[in-house]
């Protein structure tokens, strides 16, 4: 259950930019190379890239979208070694890999040039970058 007994906190650097953040439970930082590490309080952790990497640690998907199939330029379905991976190619050349164990086990999710939301149910959606 989300903690509401504490207000919100985040800290700057003089600059004004978000170094570290807690809010209901949930942990933000920022880190000198630009990426970000984003911690729920269930435990999952989402790691962001400056580049626009991310990937998923201690996440229990109950399920993966995409938000607009029509972005979709490839998909590939690989079983190799007791993994089975699911390649997406997306047409502004983002990519997204995930991997479950031939028993349906998850293992782990990465992508690049890639914009994801994840809901308090554990569902992930998947989508194109939006242009900055």
């Amino acid at each position: 259950m989300t903690d509401f007994s504490h207000e919100p906190q985040f800290t700057t650097d003089k600059n004004g930019n978000l170094l570290h953040a807690e809010a209901y439970g949930n942990r933000i930082e920022t880190h000198p190379d630009g990426s970000a590490t984003i911690t729920r309080p269930d435990g999952t952790v989402l790691k962001i890239e400056k580049e626009g990497g991310v990937s998923i640690e201690n996440f229990t998907p109950k399920s993966f979208g995409l938000d607009n199939l029509a972005d979709l330029k490839s998909y590939v379905i690989t079983e190799d070694d007791g993994v089975v991976k699911h390649s997406l190619l997306l047409k502004d050349g983002g990519t997204y890999e995930l991997i479950y164990n031939t028993d349906g086990t998850f293992v782990k999710s990465s992508g690049t040039k890639v914009s994801m939301s994840l809901s308090v149910d554990g569902i992930a959606t998947l989508s194109m970058q939006k242009p900055s």
